[in-house]
């Protein structure tokens, strides 16, 4: 089942910087991505509902490490929101 999350917009983009840096960002379309998404079981529904919240909607995905999750946010608005399974949690 998957958890929602809200999380601090700037920790977010630190985050993004070092999943970058370390190679954990997975891409959209790619096949390892499909993957990972079937695995983690991230809901498209999830993906979907809270993506309407935003006026401009951007993906970022860490596939590893505690801050593992599928993340939706907006520049524009300065927020975001970080989608995980409950096996993954920010303290691993």
């Amino acid at each position: 089942m998957s958890k929602i999350a809200s999380i601090s917009y700037h920790e977010m983009l630190e985050q993004f910087k070092r999943a970058e840096a370390h190679g954990s960002r997975l891409r959209m379309g790619e096949l390892d991505t499909s993957e990972w998404l079937q695995k983690e079981k991230i809901q498209q529904s999830d993906v979907i509902e809270f993506s309407k919240k935003f006026p401009d909607p951007r993906f970022f995905i860490i596939k590893e490490g505690a801050y593992k999750g599928f993340y939706i946010y907006s520049k524009q608005e300065e927020q975001g929101i970080r989608i995980y399974t409950e096996q993954t949690t920010l303290t691993e």
